[in-house]
């Protein structure tokens, strides 16, 4: 009975430290749930939603902007999910979110959203690195693994809402990221918020992905423009300072650039330095041969939309030998037709030979007609 006992309380406290290490794992995971898919945070009264591609959508805190309009049992509470901010958003020719309220939203050339309020966004690799000083930090497959810091005094820790869970992405429509520079020269005005808008709609005037140019003359200043106390927003240090980012992550970046014209060209040299050989035969004649002292390549290659050029130059040089080799060949863009040139010149010069004959053969000649001419004396 006692050992029974000893058994089922066994069990029991088995059974309570699995239950709290569970609960200790799902508290971690919870903890970096919102900044592993989205990065979330308050500025201005307004709860924006960043994805690491750049997106991003919002909710105003505010009740009494929403009243009524907000069906909780659909997700039409934020902007990407369908709830019409129109009163308070400033729209740019793109179809842009400029400023919700009195708070500024900045992009770099590619569309991503590089500030928000007083909260810079920073990129690293296509993806979001740093915002404010919240250090995202990913893993060799480009995952997501963790954060270091904080986004700022008023952002220190994630804090789960219920109504998270209804932040989406912009449609497909309404997507303003891409691979191209498209805002490099585009900068719009933003104007300070007094009172909701009239008669404003998103609508892009322009084309995401081509450059456009903002014009003074632009119909939605009037829209904006609603007070007399409106004034433009004195916001040339900010926008200075994202275009200088935006610039530093273009040098940056490794894209894939085909151009009509390219030349390459590629040059080699080899030397030898192996010395001079001697070759001796019975018969006493000796042969020097000159190594190759240098011996240089040049390839060319020229391409244009009519025609490509390929010029190969060989040269072989020797103490008494000088080979020169050129090739031309020129293919123009007409389906078969190609042009080939070829030119070699020749100098040959002739190999040092030294010949050496030994004295033997001439003494034993001589003997030889002493002994005849003594014979014919007897």
């Amino acid at each position: 009975m006692k050992n029974l006992s000893i058994l089922i309380a066994t069990a029991l406290l088995s059974t309570y430290s699995i239950s709290a290490s569970a609960v200790e794992e799902t508290n971690s995971h919870t903890y970096d749930y919102g900044y592993g898919n989205s990065f979330i945070f308050v500025e201005d009264g307004i709860t924006f939603s960043v994805y690491p591609d750049g997106e991003f959508d919002f909710y105003i805190d505010n009740v009494n902007y929403i009243g009524a309009n907000v069906n909780l049992g659909n997700t039409n509470i934020s902007f990407n999910s369908g709830f019409r901010y129109d009163a308070y958003v400033q729209y740019d020719d793109y179809g842009a979110v400029l400023q919700i309220e009195n708070t500024p939203i900045y992009y770099d050339y590619y569309g991503r959203v590089s500030r928000i309020g007083s909260v810079d966004i920073f990129y690293n690799s296509g993806r979001i690195a740093r915002v404010g000083g919240l250090y995202v930090h990913y893993n060799h497959h480009g995952v997501f693994s963790h954060h270091t810091g904080y986004i700022n005094v008023y952002n220190r820790t994630y804090v789960y809402r219920p109504y998270y869970r209804y932040f989406s992405r912009p449609a497909p429509s309404y997507c303003v990221v891409n691979y191209r520079p498209y805002r490099r020269y585009y900068t719009p005005v933003r104007y300070t918020y007094y009172r909701p808008y009239r008669s404003n709609y998103r609508r892009a005037y322009a084309t995401v992905g081509k450059t456009y140019h903002y014009k003074s003359n632009n119909p939605r200043n009037s829209v904006y423009r609603n007070d007399r106390r409106v004034a433009t927003r004195n916001d040339g240090h900010i926008v200075n300072d994202v275009r200088r980012r935006s610039s530093n992550t273009q040098t940056s970046r490794s894209t894939v650039q085909r151009r009509d014209n390219n030349t390459t060209q590629r040059s080699s040299s080899v030397r030898s330095t192996t010395p001079q050989r001697r070759v001796q035969t019975n018969s006493g004649t000796t042969t020097k041969r000159a190594p190759v002292v240098a011996q240089k390549r040049t390839t060319t290659v020229k391409r244009s939309p009519a025609a490509t050029t390929v010029k190969r130059n060989t040269t072989v040089k020797t103490p008494n030998r000088t080979i020169q080799r050129k090739s031309t060949t020129a293919v123009k863009s007409t389906p078969r037709a190609q042009v080939t040139k070829r030119t070699q010149v020749t100098r040959t010069a002739p190999a040092k030979r030294t010949t050496t004959r030994s004295s033997q053969g001439a003494t034993r000649s001589k003997s030889i007609s002493s002994s005849t001419s003594g014979s014919r004396r007897r």
